[in-house]
């Protein structure tokens, strides 16, 4: 069964080095999240406290309304009924695929065992390769096997730390949709770590963008692009021009308005003064459309604004 999970207030720290600040978000049953950040920002660390490798300072992590970590209770990782694929995917060279899709069925009947094997298999596509081994795949279908291997107990949530950052980009694009039609005919709620906003925005429903060890907008990735809350958002995810404003509709122009012309029309002074005119604003930011997410190039190249 799905699980829908919520953060709440989480707090960690290696030592006196604060890796988590505060961060909350949730994310319904069957729904892929993503939390996006640059290196360092924490990502990994609420992965880790999310599979019960890592105690948490502050803060309660729930599964489906049951608290698995706060300050003074933590649920092993086996008893979170969680499933994870690692960044180097750790299959056993010396196991077939078969072998390594079945290796968490230890409980189950060998004949189950099996079948369930099967299935998985069949699900990622790799049925013909039930009696390979690992060295004889290709790095994108040793990807899939450990999606597999994952999906087997049925967990009722999947993480995945960075699954696709040892992949080519044009592999890693094109795996990054067959997982997600993968993930939603099983029906599997699943949370992705990873610092490209591609992988990212074709990949998850809601995305988080972490900077500092906090969620600065936890969103669609539509929304994320079109409409960012803060001008870290709007660079991370696309390329941006700022501009101060003041309420009585002044426009100060950016030093690199003039630079960034050259690469695509934007609104007018007029256009962006009036904008900045809706409320009391300190600046404004327009988001560019060259250079987004291909997920998202079908859509209105229109600039989006925020205000803050």
């Amino acid at each position: 069964m799905a699980a829908s999970v919520d953060v709440r207030n989480l707090e960690h720290a290696y030592g006196a080095h604060r890796v988590v600040r505060g961060m909350s978000f949730a994310l319904a049953p069957g729904r892929i999240g993503c939390l996006l950040g640059p290196s360092g920002c924490g990502k990994t660390t609420v992965l880790r406290c999310l599979a019960g490798f890592e105690p948490v300072l502050g803060g309660e992590i729930a599964l489906s309304g049951r608290v698995v970590s706060k300050l003074d209770l933590q649920v092993p990782p086996e008893k979170r009924g969680i499933g994870m694929v690692f960044q180097d995917y750790a299959l056993f060279p010396h196991l077939s695929v078969a072998k390594n899709v079945a290796f968490g069925l230890s409980r189950m009947a060998i004949d189950k065992a099996d079948a369930r094997a099967a299935a998985m298999l069949e699900l990622v596509g790799l049925a013909a390769a039930h009696d390979t081994y690992p060295h004889e795949l290709s790095g994108g279908q040793q990807q899939r096997v450990a999606l597999a291997r994952a999906l087997a107990p049925a967990p009722d949530l999947l993480l995945l730390d960075e699954p696709f950052s040892n992949l080519d980009i044009d592999l890693r694009e094109r795996l990054s949709l067959e997982v997600r039609a993968i993930l939603k005919k099983a029906g599997t709620t699943a949370i992705l770590v990873t610092h490209d906003q591609h992988e990212a925005f074709s990949l998850a429903d809601e995305i988080g963008i972490i900077k500092d060890g906090t969620i600065e907008q936890w969103d669609s990735a539509y929304n994320l692009y079109h409409r960012p809350r803060t001008r870290f958002v709007a660079d991370f995810v696309g390329q941006a021009c700022s501009c101060g404003a003041s309420p009585n509709g002044a426009v100060a122009w950016s030093p690199n308005w003039a630079n960034s012309q050259a690469n695509g029309p934007f609104p007018s002074p007029r256009a962006v003064r009036s904008t900045c005119c809706c409320v009391p604003t300190i600046s404004c930011t327009t988001t560019r459309a060259r250079g987004r997410p291909k997920s998202l190039q079908k859509r209105s190249a229109a600039p989006s604004f925020y205000t803050r």
